[in-house]
């Protein structure tokens, strides 16, 4: 089964929201807290998001700050299931790699159901021991008046592929970007602590 998620999420606008003043958010391991799931793998998660189950039905790992306007997905799904559905739909290209295959279909994906995705930086990556990819993404909704800022985070491990997206308004990816990048760099298999081991050789 291919997973294509792109979040069409109707992003929740309280009267109260307008009277809180965002600010950047901090960096300090202490405003972090330590996620692990079924001992597979682990992350650190800003203490500010919540744990919900409401932002899509196929995620392992769902995190929110509805006045914050902060949201985190995690989707896996094994690399072999991947590879033959693919096959079996004639979308696979045997001249690249699983990696580009699969980002490849998510980003198509994407642009496919927003009203317009604007691809930014792309970076290819190894983060504590993973390949990983990562994408910024700007895309209009539907239904929606604010244009949306999506960190999208790609890790292939030897059996899965980790689906990470991460997004919250537009005009306040400034406040969000770095801590997103935090989040997504602390991934690693396994219960321990997680470790932040970045190589980054091309963008």
């Amino acid at each position: 089964m291919i997973k294509s998620f792109f979040v069409l999420i109707s992003i929740v606008f309280l009267a109260a929201c307008s009277e809180i003043i965002d600010q950047k958010a901090s960096l300090d391991d202490s405003e972090y807290q330590l996620i692990t799931h079924n001992n597979e793998f682990n992350l650190m998660i800003p203490k500010f998001m919540d744990a919900t189950t409401s932002l899509n039905d196929e995620a392992v790992i769902q995190y929110q700050n509805i006045f914050k306007e902060t949201y985190l997905i995690i989707i896996d799904e094994n690399i072999e299931e991947v590879t033959d559905a693919f096959y079996e739909a004639g979308i696979y290209d045997p001249n690249y790699s699983f990696m580009e295959n699969y980002v490849d279909f998510q980003i198509e994906s994407i642009s496919t159901d927003a009203n317009s995705a604007i691809k930014g930086d792309h970076t290819k990556s190894t983060i504590n021991g993973l390949e990983a990819e990562t994408i910024d993404l700007t895309a209009q909704i539907e239904g929606v008046a604010y244009e949306i800022y999506y960190k999208v985070c790609f890790l292939k491990s030897e059996e899965k592929i980790y689906y990470m997206m991460l997004w919250t308004l537009n005009d306040r990816r400034d406040n969000y970007k770095e801590a997103f990048q935090k989040i997504y760099e602390s991934f690693s298999l396994g219960a321990s602590q997680p470790k932040r081991k970045v190589s980054r050789p091309t963008k």
